[in-house]
Parts: C-alpha cells; structure tokens; sequence
C-alpha cells in the first residue's frame, strides 16, 4: 500500500515538473510561441534613405539628326539616412554619369548627366537611363529621354530582309528615302558589297523629294546565308553616306534549321549546346565531314534517317573568355550543288546586357560609316563575275 502511494507521488511531481519546464521554455521564445516584435532583442533597423526625382522623363521635342541632347536629372535625399548610388547605366547610343559624390546626405540634391547623340536616329526615339540606390523603398529607377529626330534623309524600311529564297529565284525589294524639304539633296553613288544585288532608283510620286531604291537579288545568288551591305553617297552634309543590311538566305536540295547559331554563357548559365538539323526531301545525300573554325567548339553528327536526315550537336567549351564570339560550322557533303555548306555561328560570354549594348552600338556605327573603298567590279552588278563565284555556296560575306 505505501509502495503504491510512493509510486503515485513520484509520477506526480514528475508531470508537475514537466509542465514547469514548458511554460519556461514557452516564456522564453520557444517555436510553439511566437514572441512579440517589441520583446526581440537586436539592433534597431538605421534611418533610411529616400530618393525623389524632380522629374523622370525628359522631352527635347523635335531636333535635327546629328544634334547632341544634353539634359541633367536632379534628385534628392528626402530621407533621414545617407543615400547611395550604386550604379548609373544609359542604354544604346546615350551617357549617363553621375555628376555629384556618390553619397547624399539628408536634404541634400545630386544630378545625373545625360548625353545623347542623335547620329543616325530618325522618328521618334527613346532611350533610357536606370539607377541603383540602397533606397528600401525605391531601388531601381528608370529615367527616359525621347522625342522626334528629323533626318535630312528618312530611309523606311533601314535594312532588307529577303527571307528564304528558292536556287535560282529572282527577288526585289525596296527602299523608300524622303529628303527634307528645300534642301537639295540628290543621290551621288550607290554600291553594294556584292555583285549579286543590283541597284535601281527612282523618283518618288508626287510633290515629295526623295527617290524608291529597288534591290533585286540576282538568280545566280549563292547558296546558304548571304550578308551584305548597300552604300549610299548623297550630297547631305549631315548624312552624306547611307548604309542598308541585306540578308537573304538562299535554299538548295539540303535544308537546315536553324541558320545560324547562337550561344550565349554567364557564368555557369547561358546556352551552350544547339543541334542543327540537315534533311532533303529529294535525292539522298552523305555528310562526308563536319568542323568548327574555332577549338571552342565541337560538333558530332548523328545519322537520323539514313541518306535524308541528320543531325548535328555542336557545344561551345567550358572555358571561354569573356566577349563575342564569330565564328563558322562547315558541312561537307557528297551533293553536288551543296558540297560545302557554311552556318554562322554568334555567341557571347560574359555579361549579357553589356554585350547588348556593345553590339547596337557597333551595329549603328557600322550602318552610318564611311563608305568602303572597292574595286568597281565588287561594286557594281556584273554577270561574268557572278558566274566566276557560282561555284561557292553556303558562302557569308560579313564586314566588321
């Protein structure tokens, strides 16, 4: 009897204690109780900054092309810590530098200034500036600068694309440029960096100055992606030379998909392996050889329907130093009117947005540069010429 009650007495205390130690552990933060905000023992958040724009858009209205813009964004500190700008960054064909110290105190202004060059621009443009701040509240801002660029020469559409052309087709297209009214402007030359385009130009209908430029690919054009350029010279002191891109992909017997390759790589991110598929719908073919102009990539082929279809796995290399990348895939094969067959290859590594950047602006410079000095039988439509190049295909006439 006194061993049931003694046993009766520890089991008590036991569940007794228990209870003691949860309410402690529960007082004191355990998980099964949250514990209020104010009780949280740290360091208090700082004061915080706050940034405030007098404006966010800038209008310069209408301005001739070849005018520099120039416009400065002020902004203050209306909170109660320091501000930082962390970073400035403008896009294409603007500048942007931060003028003031990179950290503003309360109640204190700074001012980005901005640059734009309106050198081959045309209609109406926007371009934009974006700033990182360690503003809580607001730290990514976007700053625009627009309005309207008149071009004594307005050139509609600015490149040709002839899309995908049959062997042996006939194709045209056009290019319409309006002149400025009262000022004179005449075409002096025309030229073009292959001599499988021709060139013909005609006045525009009406009272309105300006001529139709006609681009006619010629039937003899080479097999596979063809890149060239038309040089126009007028007597415009502000756009005396004028430049349009051409593209045309010409389809044989052998068909790939896709055209050209594009790799891209940050870090350890990007896209770094593309398959190209080589099929015909006709007589059979054999890919007799693959390689690559660079050891920066590799390609194997696989045979997927014996004699009509393969494919071909190319992947760029682990290591690869930052900046562009240019380079070709060549295909041999045993058809006689495809026997080498060339697929650009573009890619960047790095970081993509600079790349971006770097590339519109190299693609407006090389649009509006000085014209290319040329031998007249590369400028000009010559038809003994062009049967002395019949024999290359797949070819890609790129000027950098």
């Amino acid at each position: 009897m006194k061993r049931a009650f003694f046993m009766a007495f520890l089991i008590s205390l036991f569940a007794t204690s228990v209870l003691f130690m949860t309410a402690c552990d529960q007082d004191a933060g355990s998980p099964g109780q949250a514990v209020p905000e104010d009780d949280v023992v740290g360091e208090a958040a700082g004061p915080a900054p706050k940034i405030a724009f007098d404006s966010q858009e800038f209008d310069f209205g209408r301005v001739d092309s070849g005018d520099s813009i120039e416009h400065a964004f002020t902004f203050k500190n209306e909170g109660q810590g320091d501000l930082t700008i962390k970073q400035v960054r403008s896009s294409c064909g603007c500048t942007a530098a931060l003028v003031s110290n990179k950290t503003i105190e309360p109640g204190k202004s700074g001012e980005i200034n901005t640059t734009f060059k309106t050198k081959g621009y045309q209609g109406r443009v926007t371009k934009t500036v974006r700033v990182q701040t360690d503003d809580p509240g607001n730290p990514n801002i976007t700053l625009k600068i627009s309005g309207t660029i008149v071009a004594e020469v307005m050139m509609e559409p600015r490149s040709v694309n002839f899309g995908n052309l049959k062997s042996g087709e006939e194709a045209a297209r056009e290019v319409t440029l309006s002149f400025a009214p009262g000022k004179n402007i005449s075409i002096k030359d025309l030229s073009s960096t292959s001599a499988f385009f021709k060139i013909e130009t005609q006045p525009l209908d009406g009272d309105e100055e300006g001529v139709v430029v006609r681009i006619t690919a010629h039937k003899a054009l080479p097999i596979g992606c063809n890149t060239e350029r038309i040089t126009i010279l007028t007597s415009s002191e502000r756009m005396g030379t004028l430049q349009i891109p051409v593209y045309a992909f010409v389809q044989g017997d052998i068909a790939i998909s896709p055209q050209i390759l594009s790799f891209r790589k940050s870090g350890t991110t990007g896209l770094t392996s593309r398959t190209l598929t080589v099929a015909t719908s006709g007589a059979e073919f054999k890919i007799a050889g693959v390689e690559v102009s660079s050891t920066l990539f590799t390609a194997e082929t696989k045979e997927v329907e014996p004699g009509k279809k393969y494919e071909i796995v190319v992947k760029m290399a682990d290591a690869v130093k930052d900046g562009r990348i240019h380079e070709k895939l060549l295909i041999k094969t045993d058809n006689a009117q495809q026997p080498l067959i060339t697929i650009p290859i573009y890619g960047s590594v790095g970081d993509f947005s600079k790349m971006k950047n770097d590339m519109m602006m190299k693609k407006d410079r090389r649009e509006f540069a000085e014209p290319i000095v040329r031998g007249q039988s590369d400028m000009r439509f010559n038809p003994d010429e062009m049967r002395k190049k019949g024999g290359e295909t797949g070819t890609i006439s790129e000027e950098n």
